[in-house]
C-alpha cells in the first residue's frame, strides 16, 4: 500500500528533513513466515474471523472528537471489494461504505479542491510464488481531515497470521489517539511527542482489543508510515519496514530529501538493543525463490517464534520482552516554498521498487503522477 501526497507548485516546498542514506538494497522476507500455521489452517482462520461484524466494520468509538472526514480501507475479508473503502463524517451517524472514486472527490474537497494537496492511494494483495492460496491484503490506510488545513495521512503493513486484523484496527485508532491529543496538548508539548505517545496509546489499544476478542498476537503485528501535515509543515513517522520518502519535485528536477531507513535487525542500533534484551539474530535464507536472505529475530524460551524481519511493531507480543519496540522515527519537513511529494509505503513496495531515486523515477515518470496528477 501507498500514499503519496504531491503538493502542487503554488503551495508546495522544499522539504528540510534530512537526508537519510538507505542500507544496502537486499530483498527481504515477509516479518514472519510460520509454514506450520499456513499448514494447519492459520491463514484459512483467520479470513473467517475477518468476517465477523465486530472485528470487520469501522469502530466508531475509535474516531476523533472532532473531525471533517475520514476515509479507511475496507478490512480483506477475502470475498473480494477491494475497490470499496469507508466514509466517516460527523454528518453520518454510521460509517459508510462507498466505492474509492467517490472517496476520492471527499479527499480531494476537503483537501481545498483541485488547487489544493493532492492525494492518491494505492493498495493491492501481496503475491507469494511458493504458496498457492490466495494471500489476502494485510495493509490498511486511513485519511482523516480536520479543519483549518491540519490531516493525518497513515499506511499499516501488517504481517502474519492476524496482520490484517492488526493493521486494520491501527489504521482507526491512530488517528484519533494523536487528532484528540492535538486539542488538548499543552503549550509545551511538542507533535513529536505527541505522535511518538500516540503510537504507544495504539500499541496498548491493539493489544488490549485482541485480548478482549480472543485473538493470539503473538506472531502478528504491523508496521506503519504516517504524515500529519498542519498547512504547509509536514510531520512524518514510521515504525519497522514501512517508510517514508520526501522528495523536492521542481518542473524536470527531483531531489530526494528523506527516504526513511527501515527498522530492521540489521541496524547497528537496532541490533543492539536487541541482544540486550537477549534476543537472537540469525540470517535465514528466503523460501520465496531469488536467492535473497534476512536478518531475523529470533526470541529466547519461546516455541515457533517468530522469525521477525523488523526490529519495531505494534502488537508482535512473543517479541515484546526481547526489544522490538512501537517507538517510531520521526522527521520534519515543510512545503512553503517550492514544489514536492511525500510517499507513505508499506514495507513490500519499497523492498520491490528499488531506492529512493528509483522510486520517484516511477511516481513521476512511469507512473506519470507530476503530469497526469494523483488519480493516474
Amino acid at each position: 500500500s501507498a500514499i503519496a501526497t504531491p503538493a502542487p507548485a503554488a503551495t508546495a516546498a522544499p522539504t528540510t528533513a534530512p537526508s537519510s542514506a538507505a542500507p544496502p538494497s537486499r530483498r527481504r522476507l515477509k516479518p514472519t513466515v510460520l509454514d506450520q500455521d499456513e499448514e494447519a489452517g492459520a491463514w484459512v482462520e483467520a479470513l473467517q474471523r475477518c468476517q465477523d461484524p465486530e472485528l470487520a466494520l469501522p469502530d466508531p468509538s475509535l474516531l476523533p472528537g472532532r473531525f471533517d472526514m475520514q476515509v479507511l480501507s475496507q478490512l480483506d475479508t477475502g470475498v473480494g471489494d477491494e475497490g470499496l473503502v469507508w466514509l466517516c463524517r460527523g454528518d453520518l451517524q454510521e460509517p459508510r461504505q462507498i466505492d474509492f472514486s467517490m472517496a476520492a472527490q471527499c479527499i480531494e474537497e476537503a483537501h481545498g479542491g483541485a488547487g489544493g494537496v493532492q492525494v492518491a492511494v494505492q493498495s493491492l494483495h501481496g503475491r507469494r510464488e511458493r504458496i498457492k492460496r490466495p494471500a489476502p491484503n494485510q495493509d490498511n490506510f486511513s485519511i482523516t481531515c480536520l479543519s483549518e488545513g491540519t490531516a493525518f495521512y497513515l499506511v499499516c503493513d501488517g504481517f502474519g497470521p492476524l496482520g490484517q486484523l492488526a493493521s486494520f484496527r491501527v489504521a482507526q485508532s491512530l488517528p484519533g489517539l494523536l487528532l484528540e491529543r492535538l486539542e488538548a496538548a499543552d503549550p509545551g508539548e511538542s507533535k513529536e511527542q505527541l505522535l511518538t505517545a500516540a503510537f504507544k496509546l495504539a500499541n496498548s489499544d491493539l493489544v488490549s482489543f485482541a485480548a478482549q476478542h480472543g485473538l493470539d498476537l503473538s506472531c502478528s503485528g504491523t508496521t506503519a508510515s504516517c504524515a500529519l501535515r498542519s498547512g504547509d509543515d509536514v510531520l512524518v513517522g514510521w515504525l519497522g519496514d514501512a517508510r517514508v520518502l520526501v522528495a523536492t519535485v521542481a518542473g524536470d528536477f527531483a531531489g530526494i530529501d528523506l527516504f526513511a531507513e527501515p527498522h530492521v535487525p540489521g541496524g547497528a542500533a537496532e541490533r543492539q538493543r536487541l541482544e540486550k534484551f537477549g534476543a537472537t539474530i540469525q540470517q535465514v535464507a528466503s523460501r520465496e525463490g531469488g536467492g535473497g536472505a534476512a536478518d531475523r529475530i529470533t526470541v529466547p524460551g519461546v516455541e515457533d517464534a517468530p522469525g521477525l524481519s523488523v526490529s519495531r511493531a505494534l502488537g508482535i507480543c512473543s517479541a515484546a520482552t526481547a526489544g522490538v519496540v512501537g517507538q517510531p522515527s520521526l522527521a520534519k519537513t515543510t512545503f512553503a516554498s517550492a514544489p514536492g511529494l511525500v510517499l507513505l509505503a508499506s514495507g513490500g513496495l519499497c523492498e520491490f521498487l528499488g531506492e529512493g531515486a528509483a522510486v520517484v523515477d516511477v511516481l513521476l515518470k512511469q507512473g506519470q503522477l507530476q503530469r497526469q496528477g494523483p488519480r493516474q
